[in-house]
């Protein structure tokens, strides 16, 4: 069960695996054939060993029995003998029917599990999890540009148009498959659980549309030469730590609710709103002073509300998941990725 529930466990299933299996099949009966029937000029009196061993074997067995242990025979006599060869066996198939990375499907939500609501419903949380963690990196590549923007940064944020796109696809893949289970024969619990997370959902794939308007401003600094002052740059890096690890425990919060998990979540949502509002109103005070250029003050504000948003978001998924939790069988939760943060 945690290996179809657990976020990282979603397979990329090539399309045309069923016919290497085929081909693999195919190639170890062919090649077990060759070996056995090489076996036949071997011989103990008058009788080839093959034979000797299914009449040893068989002891006064019957045709049908002796047929059945030929067969048996075969197939463990290949496999010990072939064993060995399984990576060359496996690029002669490759060879064969090559594989194309343009033919990938990946398979993030399991259908079968519709038929028990609750290992899907664990399955769904996993996969908003993994949501959760590709929307928050976005943001933090984007909040990176402004000056911890390495030539690594600089690769993640020409893939934020694909990231995006990604994300888009994971919200209705999500959509599309709760969906489906509302059409199963739930209790009220499990009901319970589908809004939920169908809004934790759309607040994930809107933490992803938030990592764009952060890239414009930042983009817009860059492109002005503005730079925020000293003060303004300490109140910044600290609030992007603190998103960090508000983030962080939302994130372990869907992995597994424990008290510790449950209260830290709850500490760092209040210390972020407190923080934001100082960080308003230090800003505004700044401008208020004259030491703040209007055009700078626009951008740093429209970035802090941006800062904010990704919080609420979060903030909204954090209230959910607490709710949640309470509702999934232990059995069937996801098993724990890392340690839980102290």
């Amino acid at each position: 069960v945690n290996a179809f529930t657990d976020g990282n466990a979603f397979a990329a299933i090539p399309q045309n695996m069923p016919r290497h299996i085929a081909n693999a099949h195919t190639l170890f009966n062919v090649l077990g054939v060759i070996i056995i029937v090489s076996t036949f000029w071997i011989k103990i009196g008058d009788t080839p060993i093959f034979f000797k061993a299914v009449n040893w074997v068989s002891g006064n067995g019957d045709l049908p029995r002796q047929i059945a242990n030929a067969h048996t025979l075969f197939n463990i006599c290949a496999t010990v003998l072939l064993v060995g060869f399984i990576p060359l066996l496996a690029r002669i198939c490759e060879r064969l029917l090559p594989l194309k990375p343009d033919k990938v499907k990946f398979q993030r939500l399991e259908p079968h599990f519709l038929a028990t609501p609750s290992i899907a419903l664990a399955q769904t949380a996993a996969a908003l999890r993994k949501m959760l963690k590709k929307s928050w990196k976005m943001v933090d590549i984007s909040l990176r540009i402004y000056n911890k923007n390495d030539e690594r940064n600089q690769q993640f944020v020409k893939q934020l148009d694909e990231r995006e796109a990604d994300i888009d696809t994971r919200q209705k893949d999500i959509t599309e498959y709760l969906s489906k289970l509302m059409q199963s024969n739930l209790t009220t619990e499990e009901a319970r659980q589908i809004p939920m997370l169908l809004h934790c959902t759309n607040d994930a794939e809107r933490i992803g549309d938030l990592a764009e308007a952060i890239k414009l401003i930042m983009q817009r600094i860059h492109s002005n030469k503005y730079a925020f002052s000293p003060k303004a740059d300490a109140e910044f890096d600290a609030l992007h730590a603190k998103l960090a690890d508000l983030a962080d425990s939302a994130v372990v919060l869907l992995e597994t609710k424990s008290q510790n998990s449950l209260e830290r979540a709850k500490l760092i949502k209040t210390e972020i709103k407190e923080m934001l509002d100082f960080v308003e109103s230090e800003h505004l005070a700044r401008v208020n002073d004259g030491t703040c250029l209007p055009e700078v003050s626009i951008l740093y504000l429209e970035l802090v509300e941006s800062i904010r948003k990704v919080a609420k978001n979060i903030f909204n998924i954090i209230d959910r998941a607490e709710m949640f939790y309470d509702k999934i069988p232990k059995a069937v939760r996801a098993a724990p990725l890392r340690p839980e943060i102290k």
